[in-house]
């Protein structure tokens, strides 16, 4: 979901966690989306008043998407699953009543119209959310492509460039194999890498090859200890 400069972005206790109108979406969604992750419960709920919905994009309007509409912003919070009541009126009221600089909105700039005073301001597009009825559309991370990294089959052989799988090289995605110890890697998609998760955290990024100890393959399984480490990986966005 592209659209957040235009609105306002906050977490399960209702607070703006990053500049939404830093610049243009298509130069901060991957670290914005990284961010998310850092966040309690792993969402973030965007906001927008009527004057700028005509702005969003398709993704907004499609059929599996999480998506609440109210009149006032007491209404439209008790709607947005898992987000602190009092923290998001307090947030959208500071938001509100943030000064800014008397230029015009301007979408296909960087116009300046800005907030003051605030933990994190808005740097661009920081229009007050004063125009319902309100929309509030939940969101999470997800990985949209890969940097660089390897292709795989439905099998989890890597393969080469013309799509052939090379001997005994695999992705070792963890407990979803036959005959997985304990101490091995488990992967989940992160940001900028993939997330070793071996304390129930992501961890650094880390792309994980080796043997994969599946017995069709007959090979020995190679846990963390012989990952490669590839610091490009998985780009990644926000997604309903």
């Amino acid at each position: 979901k592209h659209g957040y400069p235009f609105g306002i972005v906050v977490n399960a206790r209702g607070q703006r966690f990053f500049d939404e109108g830093l610049d243009f979406h298509s130069y901060t969604y991957a670290k914005y989306g990284r961010a998310v992750l850092d966040q309690p419960n792993l969402f973030a709920w965007q906001v927008f008043d009527q004057k700028t919905l005509h702005l969003l994009r398709d993704e907004y309007r499609i059929a599996r998407c999480t998506k609440e509409k109210a009149d006032t912003f007491e209404e439209l919070v008790a709607k947005m699953e898992g987000v602190d009541p009092k923290g998001f009126l307090d947030t959208v009221r500071e938001f509100n009543t943030a000064p800014r600089p008397d230029v015009p909105f301007n979408p296909n700039i960087h116009d300046g119209l800005r907030t003051s005073g605030l933990a994190i301001d808005k740097t661009n597009w920081a229009q007050k959310l004063d125009t319902p009825p309100y929309e509030a559309y939940g969101v999470t991370s997800g990985v949209t492509f890969t940097f660089g990294g390897l292709k795989v089959s439905n099998d989890t052989e890597v393969q080469d460039a013309a799509g052939s799988a090379i001997p005994g090289l695999c992705v070792d995605i963890g407990n979803h194999l036959p005959d997985h110890s304990a101490h091995d890697t488990l992967l989940e998609p992160g940001i900028g890498g993939w997330g070793d998760q071996t304390a129930g955290g992501l961890q650094e990024p880390r792309f994980l090859c080796g043997m994969n100890g599946a017995s069709d393959w007959g090979v020995e399984a190679v846990g963390s200890s012989g990952g490669i480490d590839r610091q490009a990986g998985p780009g990644c966005g926000l997604f309903a």
